[in-house]
């Protein structure tokens, strides 16, 4: 992984043994990250849990943060002794980590230092945690021990509450690197040793010596206890705890970080009282500007924040002893902040709803005068439309959608003026983490689109990290965002609920002209079909049977399409529907007859004799019999002829089944203008239309349309042959359900 120094403190969040949520980690990356999936499969339960996480809030979502023990301060630190430091400032994680295990010697003191003034250094953080990893892991496994200190990898279980973060922290090692991977493969080698119920005490003594040599613990007992205010069972799915000392989990002390832990990003609670965070900021901002201004720095004339901002009477207390000019001076500089602050707050949170609403609001923060402070709203906020500021709104006149984006807008406002207030505290580079679940929500159509741009823009620029559960098609298909899937597992399956749609998927959709939203219908059957006119025709015949039987129509615009869905196995990975092929000209009974006798073959283990059964049964007399050879062959190959279905209708294109004269009306069948194209292709093969279609656009300048399918198809019962396949789609469903 290189220098840890290099990368963020965060690396990701785990699904350590939540009963809703596993599978794949979920890596922290700076940009979009999309997690989507229908309604009860966990987004908004895993927005939850990272949110609890990075906050050292234990929830009733069981995900914990993986993070990097890395010291990234360049200057000195001056740490108080562990027993007199304030629990209310945020530590650097590493810090944090050292301090807990530090023993009393590694603090340094000068001559005539007190005991509080010890100075923890830098260097003595690295060499504190990379003592405790060395002394977990032991010797005997040296690439184990060197792969574990380049990573500095700590599973951080929240333990605590809002007002009290806390953390129980394990030293991991990633299952995915190769001297892990070879440990793990030596544990359950050992594993497989384990002695039978009749064996003497000395060979029992020798298998428990041999577990007791790896630092890893049994994989039978790889659950371990949180504490917190709620005990819960946690099981890391991407890591491995280590600890050469012991063989049971339930004895492992993890490491307790109480208090709150600087990770190297801010969290952004976009979802807090608005008028509160102004009413907060405020205070901060005056108190912190009286302070570096003009120098109240004595216990009696400093002012610690908390003031209420709607009631100036503590500030009167507090100055009562200044001399009138000083305090004069004081009130002046203080209504100058204000001022500026109401006009910074008001033009951020007016550009920032323009950026999100399609019909903007123009947002003013008002400002009662000090005099009347004490007696109405302090701060107010109103808005009005940009068209017209005849009418003017507080935050519960405006629709639930406006109020939702402007409490979010207030709450970006605050935290960007505070860090733009607040450099000596908040680096230029540090990330700041967006939560938002479903930001679509009460939005419609054309505004979530307007919303969706405006994130992606917010997200283009550094340094932010934004997590979004949502549903909406326009984040989904942006090639600019992290897709990370959530499917329901069927209860006690263990297959994977969240898994990433990484690059080569997306490739693999694009190829088959399909987006990541294509995915999100969660059908029970995918019907891929060859073009737009099956689409059309299926449509108008069955739409509400498709809808009713959770069939959803993909185009794959031609038959050379069909073979990568296997190829790919994308669509077989991001969803559970089973998958049907309709193609035209063949015969639908003999294909039946053929994939059911090759599914046998493959059942009995005979792969080539499922392969040759194919090859003979469905003879190669056109380009769609190719596709469809092709498509079966490799689905045997990659084991997933369960999960397909060949169907075919026997005439030659799908146009054949509605009345020929409503395309040519001169023509008496179908019949006819094939045989007359075919005649041409014959005699002028060069100056011939080569295909069917194309070739009748041109010679009877007919346009193949929606419109005029659908005209065609108008005052028309569904003929036989697709009536047969809507059942068998059905059938298919069912069984699916």
């Amino acid at each position: 992984m290189g220098d840890p120094s290099a990368e963020h403190v965060i690396v990701g969040f785990d699904f350590s043994g939540d009963p809703m949520l596993r599978g794949e980690r979920l890596t922290f990356e700076e940009g979009l990250t999309v997690l989507y999936g229908l309604n009860g499969t966990g987004k908004s339960r895993l927005i939850r849990g990272i949110r609890g996480a990075l906050l050292g809030v234990q929830t009733d979502v069981n995900v914990s943060l993986l993070a990097r023990a890395v010291v990234t301060q360049e200057a000195g630190l001056f740490i108080p002794a562990p027993w007199r430091r304030q629990r209310d400032d945020a530590r650097p994680f590493a810090l944090a980590l050292a301090q807990e295990l530090a023993d009393p010697s590694d603090y340094r003191a000068a001559p005539g230092q007190r005991s509080s003034e010890r100075e923890f250094s830098p260097e003595t953080v690295e060499a504190v945690v990379i003592r405790h990893i060395e002394a977990m892991v032991g010797w005997e496994y040296p690439e184990l021990r060197a792969e574990v200190l380049d990573d500095r990898l700590f599973v951080l279980a929240p333990t605590g509450t809002e007002g009290a973060p806390s953390w129980d922290a394990y030293a991991v090692a990633d299952r995915s690197r190769p001297a892990a991977e070879a440990v793990l493969q030596q544990l359950r080698q050992v594993e497989e040793t384990y002695p039978d119920d009749d064996t003497d005490d000395d060979e029992f003594d020798a298998y428990v010596e041999k577990l007791r040599a790896i630092p890893f613990f049994a994989t039978g007992g790889d659950v371990f206890i949180a504490r917190g205010h709620r005990r819960v069972r946690v099981q890391p799915s991407s890591v491995e705890l280590y600890n050469i000392t012991m063989t049971d989990l339930l004895y492992e002390s993890p490491v307790n970080l109480e208090g709150p832990i600087d990770f190297g990003v801010d969290v952004l609670t976009l979802e807090h009282d608005a008028v509160d965070a102004t009413h907060d900021h405020f205070a901060r901002l005056v108190a912190g500007a009286l302070n570096d201004k003009l120098g109240f720095d004595g216990d009696e004339d400093s002012f610690d924040g908390t003031f209420s901002f709607g009631n100036p009477e503590y500030i009167r207390n507090l100055w009562h002893r200044l001399a009138d000019e000083r305090r004069k001076n004081a009130i002046e500089f203080i209504e100058q902040a204000i001022d500026a602050a109401a006009e910074q707050l008001s033009e951020r949170v007016t550009t920032a709803l323009q950026d999100v609403l399609l019909d903007a609001l123009v947002a003013r923060l008002e400002v009662a005068p000090s005099a009347l402070r004490a007696s109405m709203p302090a701060l107010e906020w109103r808005f009005h439309r940009a068209s017209t500021a005849r009418v003017q709104v507080g935050l519960d006149g405006l629709s639930k959608a406006e109020r939702l984006w402007a409490e979010r807008s207030i709450n970006e406002a605050v935290y960007w003026h505070r860090r733009e207030h607040d450099a000596s505290k908040l680096l230029s580079l540090r990330p700041a983490v967006y939560l938002l679940d479903e930001p679509e929500s009460a939005l419609h159509r054309a505004a979530e689109a307007f919303m969706a741009r405006s994130l992606l823009a917010r997200a283009k620029d550094a340094p932010r990290a934004l997590i979004v559960a949502t549903h909406s098609p326009e984040l989904l298909d942006t090639t600019e965002a992290r897709l990370v899937e959530l499917r329901h597992d069927g209860g006690d399956n263990r297959t994977p609920t969240v898994r990433r749609l990484d690059f080569a998927d997306r490739q693999a959709l694009d190829a088959l002209g399909l987006t990541p939203s294509d995915l999100l219908r969660w059908p029970r059957v995918l019907l891929l079909v060859e073009g737009m006119h099956d689409e059309v025709l299926l449509d108008h015949y069955f739409a509400d049977r498709l809808r009713a039987a959770r069939v959803d129509v993909l185009v794959l615009r031609g038959g050379t399409k069909l073979h990568p869905t296997v190829d790919s196995k994308v669509l077989f990975d991001h969803t559970e529907a089973h998958v049907v092929a309709l193609m035209d000209n063949e015969n639908a009974e003999t294909l039946t007859a053929t994939w059911a006798k090759a599914q046998v073959a493959a059942a009995q283990g005979n792969k080539q004799a499922a392969i040759d059964t194919v090859l003979h049964g469905i003879p190669l007399t056109s380009s769609e019999s190719g596709f469809l050879r092709e498509w079966l062959q490799a689905a045997l190959k990659r084991d997933l002829d369960s999960r397909i279905t060949p169907y075919a209708l026997e005439a030659a294109d799908i146009i054949d089944y509605l009345p020929v004269t409503a395309f040519v009306p001169q023509a008496e069948s179908w019949a006819e203008l094939h045989a007359q194209h075919q005649a041409e292709r014959e005699s002028a093969p060069t100056k011939t239309v080569k295909r069917f279609k194309p070739w009748l656009q041109q010679k009877f300048q007919f346009r193949f349309t929606e419109e005029t399918l659908r005209a065609a198809a108008e005052g028309t019962t569904a003929p036989a042959e697709f009536e047969r396949f809507m059942k068998t789609l059905e059938s298919i469903s069912a069984a699916r359900g």
